[in-house]
């Protein structure tokens, strides 16, 4: 069974008929019709009311039902007076007709901070390979891998083994040169990221409580909750991730970021809990606080910890944007643009165990750790169906031990092999992406096994 993605009809909805359902607290909430936040008026049920200029300070209760009218704050017109970005059109983010194009100019839709290309860029040997013809074997039924690609809108398709791209294609308008969204592919930077600041004794211990760093979560979710526990998604912290619900936190996400002005960590320090930490469940604001922790412990934005880290010793080839919020905090949860080749280099780090040529960059423990359930509660089947967890990394089923891989909604895979020494990364535009995740890795894994009879 699939869903379709509809977040964004969810953020139509709630700019056009508002309600004051969307998170509250801070700088306030404001509903209008207009694309930005300004002072407004507007009838409807409930109680409550709020004024001012620019930003809207103080709280505001009650459920409005009417339709508001608002003027342009002169504040946020002066900031989204750039032509860099323009929020309107996250109203057409997920549609069929713009996705392609929009998941490739997220720094065109949103706020956004640039990490810079490495002066030593590396570049990976070619020997490439057609794979259109190849089939694979999904419940029972003999396909196609071209019809896969076609069937879950792929945007780009490239294929590393042994360190040499020996497949590579696009679709969809994309191009070697184009940044392709991550959505929560970001994720096990991330945990590489995490492991890095405690190599650099930044971090003592994923044993730590996450409050140790973050004294600002004690009254929220996280009070309690170990870094370890947040690298494993098992927080406890109540948050709904269903992008098919209008109604859910994640979906509500987007409004509260964009046009409410809320910082992301504001949202975090909102969060309940509805469980004992240690119990696993799939949530992106567990994300957003270890992008915290990055940024209080190291004193860089992820962004940056990530340029200095990672993207200039892989020798990343280009420029990539992280989108943030209205307040420029980085989205760590997801919204890393960059391109296959550079998105590719993570993987390859990781099938070396953290090495690249002679510099250990992540520990090989901490490689090791991060990729592997380490308790019953993670594995394939009972984490999910198809596939276990551990630190921001997805671990299939019927895995031999050395598979892991990242996934970002409508289609985003880096998936590593590290026996084989195969790196795949797979961008995609697919709204029907709910239940393809197993199929692409059987199509992953016949790739791997038709690689190892050519020998290349």
């Amino acid at each position: 069974m699939t869903k379709k993605l509809v977040a964004l009809t969810i953020t139509l909805g709630i700019i056009t008929t508002l309600t004051t359902s969307a998170w509250a607290g801070g700088d306030g909430i404001g509903t209008a019709t207009s694309t930005l936040i300004g002072t407004g008026t507007g009838t409807g049920t409930g109680s409550g009311s709020g004024s001012g200029s620019g930003t809207v300070s103080g709280t505001v209760s009650g459920t409005v039902s009417g339709t508001v009218s608002a003027t342009p704050s002169p504040a946020l017109v002066k900031v989204n007076n750039l032509p860099k970005y323009d929020i309107t059109k996250l109203l057409t983010l997920f549609d069929d007709k713009y996705r392609a194009q929009n998941f490739r100019s997220m720094n065109t839709i949103l706020p956004s901070t640039i990490i810079k290309a490495s002066n030593t860029p590396y570049q990976f040997k070619e020997n490439i390979k057609p794979l259109k013809n190849l089939t694979y074997t999904y419940e029972g039924k003999k396909k196609q891998l071209i019809g896969l690609l076609e069937q879950t809108q792929t945007t780009g398709f490239i294929v590393i083994k042994n360190g040499t791209i020996v497949h590579e294609e696009y679709y969809l308008g994309n191009s070697m040169t184009a940044n392709n969204t991550s959505w929560s592919m970001v994720k096990p930077y991330l945990s590489a990221l995490i492991g890095i600041a405690i190599q650099d004794k930044k971090i003592n211990s994923v044993n730590d409580k996450v409050t140790k760093y973050l004294p600002e979560l004690s009254n929220s979710a996280y009070k309690g909750v170990t870094i370890k526990q947040v690298l494993q998604m098992s927080s406890g912290a109540k948050f709904n991730e269903d992008y098919a619900d209008p109604s859910s936190d994640v979906s509500k996400m987007i409004p509260a970021l964009f046009f409410f002005n809320m910082p992301a960590s504001q949202i975090v320090a909102k969060v309940t809990s509805e469980s004992k930490p240690g119990t696993f469940k799939y949530k992106s604001v567990d994300a957003q606080v270890l992008g915290m922790l990055i940024h209080k412990t190291t004193g860089l934005q992820p962004d940056k910890y990530l340029e200095k880290k990672l993207w200039q010793p892989l020798g990343m080839e280009s420029n990539a944007y992280w989108n943030t919020d209205m307040r420029g905090n980085d989205l760590s949860f997801g919204f890393l643009s960059a391109t296959l080749r550079d998105f590719a280099k993570l993987g390859e780090l990781y099938i070396n165990d953290g090495k690249w040529g002679s510099q250990q960059i992540i520990p090989k423990q901490w490689i090791q750790e991060s990729v592997h359930p380490d308790r019953d509660s993670l594995q394939p089947g009972v984490a999910s169906s198809d596939f276990g967890y551990q630190y921001q990394w997805w671990y299939p089923k019927d895995n031999n031990g050395t598979e892991f891989v990242a996934i970002g909604m409508s289609g985003q895979y880096t998936y590593v092999n590290q026996l084989e020494k195969v790196v795949i990364v797979k961008t995609s535009a697919d709204a029907n992406f709910y239940g393809d995740s197993y199929e692409n890795i059987t199509a992953f894994r016949t790739i791997v096994e038709d690689l190892k009879k050519s020998k290349k």
